[in-house]
């Protein structure tokens, strides 16, 4: 969970700066353009005069060839740099839109508003002090510190795994005592059975096995057939 988030938070940090440095590179692109068209203004206005004074004899002809050829320099300069800005204004407008192609987006130009400012008082940190707020704000520096406890976690439990084991296995079990079971018969009087499925005997007459209930429990003057 603290990687995912320092994560999240370096990811927003550097899409953030880089799209502040390509403002910036914007900014300064359209500034060196305003430079170059200078430059061939200036370039083209003393090549005219050269051409003046040659035609009324008062300038030689290599100083005219040196003016031409550098208003053509400052001119391939002057294209360079529109290019530059061209570039430039399509790498923020990516950064921004994410969509260069959308057709709303078509021939969008990016002005800048804000120039370029150089401040009076630059503000010094001492070391010590700088180091500790990175400790505090950079999240690679944070995953740095997160990467190292985890790996004095993987450490121990190396050294865990290399412990010897000792397995130790129980059984309980209890035993109850149910004795011997113990049937008891009785027989009416004037009969008798060898055993509780075989016949009775009444007085010379033969009934049928009664199995498992009591002899007397029967009605004797009248034998079950």
């Amino acid at each position: 969970m603290k990687v995912g988030s320092s994560q999240f938070a370096q990811q927003v940090m550097t899409t953030v700066t880089q799209t502040a440095n390509d403002y910036w590179e914007l900014v300064y692109a359209r500034e060196n353009v305003k430079v170059e068209q200078t430059a061939v203004a200036a370039d083209q206005q003393l090549y005219e005069n050269n051409k003046k004074q040659l035609e009324i004899g008062t300038m030689a002809p290599l100083d005219v060839i040196t003016a031409e050829s550098q208003l053509a320099s400052d001119q391939q300069a002057l294209v360079q740099a529109q290019t530059t800005q061209l570039q430039d204004e399509t790498t923020l407008l990516v950064a921004i839109t994410k969509d260069p192609l959308a057709m709303t987006l078509s021939g969008v130009e990016i002005v800048p508003t804000t120039p370029i400012v150089t401040p009076d008082v630059v503000e010094t940190i001492p070391l010590q002090d700088a180091v500790h707020e990175a400790w505090q704000k950079r999240p690679e520096l944070q995953q740095a510190q997160l990467a190292l406890e985890n790996a004095g976690v993987e450490v121990k439990a190396t050294k865990n795994g290399l412990l010897p084991t000792l397995n130790v296995f129980g059984e309980f079990q209890e035993i109850g005592i149910g004795g011997n079971e113990t049937f008891r018969t009785s027989t009416p009087t004037g009969a008798f059975a060898t055993s509780l499925s075989s016949p009775i005997f009444l007085n010379g007459g033969v009934t049928e096995p009664i199995g498992a209930v009591p002899v007397d429990s029967w009605d004797l003057r009248s034998p079950r057939h």
